[in-house]
């Protein structure tokens, strides 16, 4: 029969081992995304899904839709659209997407709005691995800033400096393509 003492240090063995492998498996578990950044995400794959069964509006521009070789002799084409919704008689953009390839080299943004028009998510995936070293960028803002950035699956801070600049570039082209979408339907609405 075991002693007092043995009992005890095999009970304190197995506590130990029990902290240990709890500790290893909260090390070896991927970040929560914080909530904000959660619900973005949900909204994004919302309104991903209703673009992909046409339930909403679209307008579309296709430069070189043959891909013929520009002057440059590279292979370009560059399509964009927006997606959209009308609430009353005011067309709502929820999702800009830029696609742009050259030669066999693709890269593709989609801009992610809420029912105010403010951006909500920058999202770029491309395939350029001798230029990029990551596949998927997403930026998520609220109330027009950056909240989290991340890239492939590594959550990053808001104000991480390696992607201020291209933040800020994505950032001032979402707010060109929204007045692009809005000057547009307003010429097409007054017509």
């Amino acid at each position: 029969m075991f002693s007092k003492k043995y009992f005890i240090q095999f009970l304190l063995f197995f506590i130990y081992l029990f902290l240990i492998f709890s500790a290893t498996a909260q090390e070896t578990r991927p970040k929560r995304q914080p909530s904000a950044t959660r619900n973005i995400q949900d909204l994004y794959h919302y309104i991903k899904e209703k673009v992909k069964k046409n339930q909403y509006y679209e307008n579309s521009i296709v430069l070189n839709q043959n891909k013929f070789e520009w002057n440059d002799a590279q292979k370009k084409q560059i399509k964009q659209s927006s997606h959209y919704s009308y609430m009353g008689d005011t067309p709502t953009l929820r999702m800009c997407k830029v696609v742009e390839i050259k030669n066999k080299i693709s890269y593709e943004t989609e801009y992610l709005y809420d029912n105010d028009g403010k951006i909500i998510l920058i999202f770029e995936t491309q395939n350029d691995y001798e230029a990029v070293n990551y596949r998927e960028l997403k930026f998520f803002f609220e109330k027009e800033k950056c909240i989290n950035i991340m890239v492939n699956k590594e959550i990053l801070p808001a104000d991480n400096q390696e992607y201020s600049s291209k933040m800020k570039k994505m950032q001032e082209e979402a707010t060109r393509l929204k007045q692009y979408f809005l000057t547009e339907m307003n010429e097409y609405q007054n017509e």
